[in-house]
């Protein structure tokens, strides 16, 4: 090879030393033009390179220059050429059929004025050097160009991996990167790139042989030039697989043992384990325990992806968790079992080969798996699983044992928490207990109790709840019943009042109860509920898919009265024998109640039935034509509360009347039957003695001749035999009312109770009856059923005071119905006296023909007393249409008077209905029927008032055009 060149070239090499100290040095020389061209080159740089002497000169050298890294060294080149600067580069080329990397550096040449006369140049070839370190390294190494584009793998990557450089660059790291790792290593890497930082990042790399994945710690570190320009990028992987598990490892127990010791609620543990395994150390995992009843379910499913779960869990329901193999061999054995690979579980057949086991593995996409018995106390309570799927983990030794580790906490905390379990639950039961008995005895009304004591087990303890009642020892019927669910509960009450069974079943079910300690269906057969049940009950009994029941005989002594029947529906735990002894007790209290209200109700129809036979009968009082008595005695709703109410009105031998009320403290039989003595004494007591005052001191003497601790109130007054005066006193007795002259009046006097009167004596006081229309004498519970007296007083008085009460047939029952509630606790006797002459009927809404009878009477007493020429067939139409309208709004009794005390009558009617709105006008249909008729009225009418009393119904007072005759008086 020639050393000169051409003249304007560079001086050649002409010192033979030098040329053979080039010629043998282990690197390559060159030189170049002021033009970048090469001019010389040495044997040396023709062998590293692969070019040879001819045609390395000029720019032929860049045909060897690897594709991917031409345009780099191009523009480099020409860079360092155009400005007169030094260049050091590393690329690649094609050197004997291979790929080598080769390192080139590039230096200006100057004359003796420092002008830049050519350029000189040496190049070396790195790989070989590189890769012999790398090769001899444990960690896996690889090259990259200053791009990013990779080079070199050593061979410890290509025997995990099993992806070399061409292989990566055609389908990327998909096959090795972890997938849940790639994103975050290609943006750091990316990063590094635009930045030149060092790339570092903790990923997961999957090995070629097994298909698991270990943690790597990669590491690249930028190479740079003498221009500090990065020439390429040397990086590593070490295996932290071992580190990373044992920090895991280390979380999962340290986080357990935190996360166990801090609830007692058993799924809350287990929910909460499962969450952390996954977090930790596996992709899915599952706790299996075994239920009260000797059953193992799963009760914890995790996974990442929730969707996944929900998966499971709809598997869960239709797969035992002992149908896999593993599972059972854990719990039954009682030791740990580690699955490394799927394979392996397959070739021990271990798994059952049926369709459920096979979709369980689809889903859980398993690679591995160990299972952990939850133990303590010799007893195995269950399993914990782990299982390996997408992160491709290879489950070890090292993780049997963390896992047992564990476990081992998890069944103390389990076992503490069970406890814990069972005394929270027996507090619960003990609560729902109390509850319980707080509802059965607060009332006397069986009824409302029953109703209340199904609503209550269903809120807590039972799905559905009904109470049945047995009847004269042969028939069983539904008198109470409740269900959870708010859809459901209105077919639950469809059974309510009804015989839901067959005759036949009906017996055999009364022989099972009778003498039977509570009975319990873990299972109930719906085939079997069917069966003695009427048929069209079937719909509703399965609409409300009873699954499991505890029936509760309710009997005292010898008397079966019926049973409680509890049921749990749908997919609600069954019932278990730690349910019993709650409906047990449940079922002992309401015997003995239902026992105790048996007792109370004879002894209250007793006392009834005596009360009754002391009291006058109403259509017995003495009065006439202007003086009519309604009396009404009303007996407490609580079953016992029946007592010392009294009203008595009775005719003396000089004509006068005596009426008293009164009310004797106590109940029962002994208050009935004393104020049975009270009532007859007073009787007495006015044939001899005509002061009231004095007959109320003589009944005090009576009383405590009884050597009796009772009290007695009392009001006694005398009406003259003229009709004039009224003659009163009181014993502590609330002040009776008497309306005259459109006023109310309260006779008040101060005397003192039977039984406390020897300290002081009183005089009787007396009041006109001159204008007056009605005098209401009544006892304490009137006005005191609410527990308002207030109230009480104040309602009182507006009835008193209301058209209506003047204008019924019974002005007591009138009374009595407007101010009493439904649940009423106190006994109240009404005596009231009507001091005026009244034509009235009275007849039900429905009964059509006293309507008839009624307004033919109406219009023959209107005939008898009108004058001739009057037109009664306004009347009559008047009369047809109120009723007619009562009779379509108002359904029960029906109360019509009238009234002639002026010139024109008055027709009163008086219902139970809702109230109604009086239109002024015809309706907008003309057809209608509603609204037509009061309008009719109020046209034909000379007035129309319509009162609403709340609480009991209507009043309306029609004033007819019809004048009465001059021939007859004003007396009706």
């Amino acid at each position: 090879m020639a050393l000169g060149s051409p003249a304007g070239s560079p001086q050649p090499l002409h010192d033979e030393r030098l040329a053979r100290v080039a010629s043998h040095a282990a690197i390559g020389l060159f030189e170049a033009g002021r033009d970048g061209a090469i001019t010389f080159v040495t044997p040396r740089w023709c062998e590293i390179t692969g070019v040879d002497d001819d045609a390395a000169r000029g720019d032929g050298w860049f045909s060897t220059v690897h594709p991917d890294d031409d345009q780099r060294v191009r523009t480099a080149w020409r860079e360092a050429v155009k400005h007169g600067a030094g260049l050091d580069i590393r690329y690649r080329a094609i050197a004997h059929n291979a790929t080598a990397l080769l390192r080139t550096l590039l230096e200006p040449v100057t004359d003796a004025s420092g002008a830049i006369t050519g350029f000189a140049g040496t190049t070396v070839g790195i790989a070989p050097y590189t890769e012999r370190i790398a090769e001899a390294m444990p960690q896996m190494v690889w090259i990259a160009s200053p791009d990013g584009k990779i080079d070199y793998f050593n061979r410890t990557w290509l025997e995990y991996t099993g992806i070399g450089v061409e292989q990566l660059s055609a389908t990327g790291s998909k096959d090795v990167v972890h997938p849940d790792d790639a994103a975050e290593t290609w943006a750091r890497w990316r990063e590094s790139l635009e930045t030149g930082a060092v790339f570092e990042i903790e990923y997961r790399l999957r090995n070629a042989i097994d298909g698991t994945y270990r943690w790597f710690l990669a590491r690249a570190m930028p190479v740079r030039d003498m221009h500090d320009a990065i020439s390429q990028w040397v990086g590593t992987a070490t295996d932290i697989d071992a580190q990373k598990r044992a920090n895991a490892n280390l979380r999962f127990v340290l986080e357990a043992a935190a996360s166990l010791a801090s609830s007692y609620d058993t799924p809350t543990i287990c929910s909460e384990l499962a969450r952390l395994a996954v977090r930790r150390v596996a992709d899915w995992c599952f706790i299996v325990l075994k239920t009260p009843g000797g059953e193992y379910k799963t009760v914890a499913i995790a996974h990442r992806d929730a969707q996944r779960v929900r998966e499971a869990e709809a598997l869960r329901e239709r797969y035992s968790p002992l149908n896999a193999g593993p599972v059972e061999s854990a719990i039954r054995r009682n030791r740990p079992v580690l699955i490394p690979s799927i394979d392996a579980l397959k070739a021990q057949a271990r798994l059952p080969q049926d369709a459920q086991t096979i979709e369980l593995l689809q889903l859980l996409q398993m690679q591995g798996a160990l299972i952990v018995p939850i133990a303590g106390s010799g007893d195995v309570r269950g399993a914990l699983a782990l299982v390996s799927s997408e992160s491709g983990r290879a489950f070890a030794h090292d993780d049997l044992e963390v896992a047992e580790m564990v476990a081992e906490r998890a069944a103390d905390a389990l076992q503490t928490a069970q406890a814990f379990g069972e005394e929270r639950r027996r507090s619960a039961d003990l609560e729902f207990i109390a509850r319980a008995s707080s509802i059965i005895f607060e009332s006397l009304d069986m009824q409302s109790t029953y109703a209340r004591l199904a609503e209550y087990v269903t809120k807590s303890m039972a799905d559905l709840a009904y109470v049945v009642l047995i009847e004269n020892g042969e028939r069983v019927r539904t008198v109470a019943g409740a269900h959870r669910d708010p859809q459901l509960r209105p077919i639950a009450r469809r059974m309510i009042g009804e015989r839901t069974l067959r005759p036949d079943a009906e017996e055999t079910a009364i022989e099972i109860l009778n003498g039977a300690r509570p009975i319990l269906h873990k299972s109930v057969s719906l085939e079997a509920v069917l069966a003695g049940m009427w048929e069209y009950l079937a719909p509703d009994i399965r609409a409300l898919d009873i699954r499991s029941a505890i029936t509760v005989p309710l009997q005292s002594r010898s008397d079966l009265f019926g049973a409680l029947i509890v049921y749990k529906c749908g997919d609600s735990r069954a019932y278990g024998e730690h349910d019993l002894p709650v409906f047990e007790d449940i079922g002992r209290r309401l015997s003995i109640a239902m026992d105790h209200a048996r007792t109370l109700e004879r002894e209250r129809r007793i006392a009834q039935s005596l009360q009754q036979a002391l009291l006058p009968d109403a259509a017995a009082l003495p009065g006439d034509a202007y003086l009519r008595f309604s009396a009404e005695y009303r007996a407490s709703t609580r079953e016992a509360d029946v007592g010392g109410d009294w009203y008595d009105a009775r005719k003396l031998s000089d004509g006068s009347i005596a009426v008293s009320v009164g009310d004797v403290t106590g109940r029962g039989l002994q208050a009935a039957g004393l104020m049975g003595k009270l009532r007859q004494g007073m009787a007495m007591a006015a044939i001899y003695e005509t002061d009231p005052a004095r007959i109320l001191d003589a009944l005090d003497a009576q009383l405590r001749t009884e050597d009796s601790h009772a009290i007695a109130t009392a009001f006694i007054g005398i009406i003259d035999p003229a009709r004039q005066t009224l003659r009163y006193a009181t014993a502590g007795h609330p002040p009776p009312l008497l309306r005259a002259n459109g006023s109310l009046h309260e006779l008040r006097s101060d005397g003192l109770p039977i039984g406390l009167r020897d300290a002081a004596r009183e005089e009787s006081r007396a009041v006109s009856l001159d204008g007056a229309d009605l005098l209401m004498l009544y006892t304490d519970g009137l006005t005191e059923a609410t527990r308002d007296i207030a109230f009480g007083e104040q309602r009182l008085q507006e009835v008193a005071l209301s058209d209506a009460v003047l204008h019924v047939r019974n002005p007591a029952q009138f009374i009595c119905d407007a101010c009493l509630p439904m649940d009423a606790q106190d006994d109240s006797a009404v005596l009231t006296l009507s001091f005026r002459e009244t034509t009235q009927w009275w007849f039900d809404a429905d009964n059509a023909q006293a309507a008839h009878e009624a307004r033919w009477q109406f219009v023959a007493h209107l005939r008898q007393y009108a004058g001739s020429d009057v037109d009664l067939e306004a009347a009559e139409l008047i009369f047809g249409e109120l009723i007619g309208n009562v009779v379509r709004h108002a359904p029960g009794p029906i109360d019509v008077q009238l009234s002639w005390t002026s010139e024109y009558p008055v027709l009163h009617v008086t219902d139970r209905g809702r109230g109604f709105i009086r239109n002024p006008s015809l309706p907008v249909d003309p057809l209608s029927e509603s609204g037509r008729g009061l309008y009719i009225i109020a046209l034909l009418a000379r007035d129309v008032r319509a009162e609403r009393i709340p609480g009991y119904g209507n009043h309306v007072a029609v004033e007819l055009n019809v004048p009465r005759s001059s021939r007859q008086g004003l007396s009706i």
